[in-house]
């Protein structure tokens, strides 16, 4: 009878390598599927809209707006691109400024009429012509690399622009948890939240799954009494979002409270861990503070394909952080919307 030899720590990388890749093309098969699906059902909804316009049922030709994964995947692209180089500020100075992002990088506002500092086209071409002489390190080319990416996807973003295709906001009904989950880092304060990873345990993931209500409400109740028991004084905001792994099945990825008090975050790491079964370490991990935009990115890259595996939606967040979420995206449309109608009247 042969028996079962533990991989070593290089094989078990590889294979884990290995399936993040198979599912990363798995989720980018998904994504093109959904947007030609989305494709189709858009022409078929304009077609029925201006038969109705044309026998005067409807008042407009161009049919009300929904989600779309693929608007949504373009918007935070834009501000996964401007966070990082405007200054940190809060949540109701900063929203604005990324409003105002969505049209700088399509091309539909100019350099002085934005709020705070972006880097325009000559700014990233003197970056370039900068690094082109420094050593070829491997991180020097990563940086060039990135610069070229930054370029390229603005090249494109004005060329659909051009062709009155531009990336626009909509309402909060009309945004995938994709965005959402952008809005609701921003909900939190930065000064006392943190990133993390967790790793659910077989039982928790099999009594998430087995619950009568969703997936995701399920574990956020769950937490929540988790936390009540450890800080019954406080409560304790945090959002996530459950992403499906061949390897470990469920795991969590999102933000919560973490203030500068040691205590405090002895017990919160106490309650994320009680749902890894047990106080293993490498269940769960804080990793270093990206931007809001970026880190939802990433909580977010496998949606499609984990909705496949649960009841429900991928994204949950504690009511304070939803509905501050939801205030801080509508001014964040709202100020797109005014900024857009003032570089009409310029142009």
């Amino acid at each position: 009878m042969a028996m079962d030899h533990p991989l070593s720590p290089r094989a078990q990388q590889l294979l884990k390598e290995y399936n993040r890749r198979i599912a990363s093309l798995f989720e980018a098969t998904k994504r093109q599927g959904k947007r030609r699906s989305d494709t189709h059902a858009a022409n078929a909804r304009a077609a029925v809209q201006r038969a109705k316009y044309r026998s005067n049922a409807a008042q407009s030709p161009t049919p009300p707006p929904i989600a779309s994964i693929d608007r949504d995947e373009k918007l935070l692209q834009i501000l996964s691109y401007a966070e990082p180089e405007l200054p940190r500020a809060r949540p109701e100075i900063l929203v604005p400024w990324l409003a105002e992002a969505v049209l700088f990088e399509q091309g539909q506002s100019e350099t002085h009429h934005l709020s705070g500092p972006l880097r325009t086209d000559e700014d990233l071409e003197r970056e370039l012509d900068a690094l082109a002489v420094q050593p070829a390190a491997v991180m020097m080319q990563k940086q060039i690399q990135a610069r070229q990416r930054r370029l390229e996807y603005r090249w494109k973003l004005r060329k659909a622009a051009q062709a009155r295709k531009s990336v626009r906001p909509y309402g909060w009904d009309k945004t995938t948890s994709l965005l959402k989950a952008a809005f609701y880092g921003w909900a939190m304060s930065q000064d006392s939240t943190a990133t993390f990873t967790l790793l659910l345990s077989k039982d928790v993931q099999e009594a998430a799954k087995a619950s009568q209500g969703t997936t995701a409400s399920h574990l956020q109740e769950r937490l929540q009494k988790l936390l009540r028991r450890r800080l019954p004084q406080s409560n304790v905001p945090f959002w996530f979002s459950i992403e499906h792994s061949a390897v470990s099945g469920f795991h969590l990825h999102g933000a919560i409270y973490w203030p500068n008090d040691l205590e405090v975050q002895r017990k919160v790491r106490s309650a994320l861990l009680t749902l890894s079964g047990g106080q293993a370490p490498n269940q769960l991990d804080i990793p270093p503070h990206l931007s809001q935009s970026g880190w939802a990115s990433y909580a977010g890259k496998h949606q499609l394909v984990t909705s496949m595996f649960l009841n429900g939606p991928t994204l949950t967040a504690t009511r304070d952080v939803a509905q501050t979420a939801k205030a801080l995206h509508r001014k964040f449309v709202e100020h797109y919307r005014a900024k857009a109608r003032e570089a009409k009247r310029v142009r």
